[in-house]
C-alpha cells in the first residue's frame, strides 16, 4: 500500500511540490496574526484565519490529488484555479506591502510568489485538465 501511495506521489512531482509549499505557506499564514500590515482597512481580513487555512487546504487538496490513484481532471482543474487565484492574490498583496510600506525585503516573498505562479501555470497547461 505504501508503495502505490509512493508511486502515485512521484508520478506528479510538480503537484507534490506546489503542494507542500502552499500548505507551508498556510501554515505560516494561519499561525501569523500580524503577517498584514496592508492595507491598513483589511488587515482585519487579510489576517483572518480563514485565509491561512484556505491556503493550507488548497495545498492539502493538490497533496491529496497526488497521492490518489484515481485522478480525475476535473478536481486537478479546480485545485490549480484555487492555487492560481490565491498565489496571485497573495503576490498583488505583498507587492504592495513591499511598494507602499517601503518593506523591500518582502520582494523576495513576491519573487518566490510569482515562481510559484509559473510553476502552477506549467502544470495547468501539461497536465490533464480536459
Amino acid at each position: 500500500m505504501w508503495n502505490q501511495i509512493k508511486h502515485q506521489l512521484f508520478a506528479n512531482p510538480l503537484h507534490l511540490i506546489v503542494g507542500t509549499v502552499m500548505a507551508l505557506i498556510g501554515l505560516e499564514l494561519w499561525l501569523s496574526k500580524t503577517y498584514f500590515f496592508w492595507p491598513p482597512q483589511a488587515i482585519f481580513l487579510l489576517n483572518d484565519d480563514i485565509v491561512g487555512f484556505s491556503c493550507f487546504l488548497i495545498g492539502t487538496g493538490l497533496i491529496i490529488w497526488s497521492a490518489s490513484p484515481r485522478k480525475t481532471a476535473q478536481v486537478n482543474k479546480i485545485l490549480l484555479m484555487l492555487a492560481s487565484m490565491f498565489m496571485t492574490l497573495l503576490t498583488v498583496i505583498e507587492f504592495g506591502h513591499a511598494i507602499f510600506m517601503n518593506h523591500p525585503r518582502i520582494f523576495s516573498n513576491v519573487f518566490a510568489d510569482a515562481g510559484l505562479i509559473a510553476i502552477i501555470w506549467y502544470i495547468a497547461r501539461h497536465s490533464d485538465t480536459q
